[in-house]
């Protein structure tokens, strides 16, 4: 949509379910509150049927939130379905902060999110290791500010290729697991 590209997507600005359906409404010429809502709903539903968890993250993550503060800082356009999501998981409980572009407003790679994570977290760039798997959103979105970042590769074919077809965006780590991260932040602690 031409107005959500200018209001929102130029300026990094989420655009939430609700408004996106509502726009879908508005299109079709109604504007039935109700249903943009059940639409949503929907939605969000048949995402969240989706969703994989995988079994060792808690356990993952217990470990690491033992010794440091935990954070999530995602992009979704649904933070209730986020939140079930980390609950469903069983990760929401780790968490120290947890921040989703659609109640922050911007999405990254934008450096407000990451702005809010840092502050929710009450640390310094050179303090946080943001771990993520989008080489544009996560790795380049935090580096601009200075932030050390993780790339889970688990998803990519072909890793090699995904980095060099974006050359500006090299991660300081590259993992294919979250169980890696452990040794790793024990190495990242080594060389702050």
């Amino acid at each position: 949509d031409e107005a959500f590209r200018e209001s929102h997507f130029a300026q990094g600005r989420e655009v939430s379910s609700l408004e996106r359906f509502r726009a879908v409404l508005e299109e079709i010429g109604t504007g039935d509150e109700d249903l943009a809502h059940a639409m949503v709903e929907a939605h969000m539903e048949g995402l969240y049927r989706q969703v994989r968890v995988l079994d060792h993250h808690p356990e993952v993550l217990t470990e690491l939130g033992r010794e440091l503060r935990l954070g999530v800082c995602s992009n979704f356009s649904h933070s209730k379905t986020a939140y079930r999501v980390l609950q469903a998981a069983e990760l929401g409980d780790s968490m120290d902060a947890v921040l989703i572009s659609d109640a922050v407003g911007y999405r990254k790679p934008g450096p407000e999110i990451f702005r809010a994570t840092l502050e929710a977290l009450a640390v310094e760039p050179q303090e946080l290791l943001h771990v993520g798997d989008r080489l544009g959103a996560d790795v380049q979105g935090a580096a601009a500010l200075g932030i050390r970042t993780v790339w889970i590769d688990r998803r990519v074919k072909d890793a090699e290729a995904a980095l060099a077809a974006r050359p500006g965006c090299i991660p300081d780590f590259q993992i294919s697991d979250l169980s890696e991260l452990p040794a790793l932040v024990s190495e990242a602690a080594g060389l702050s």
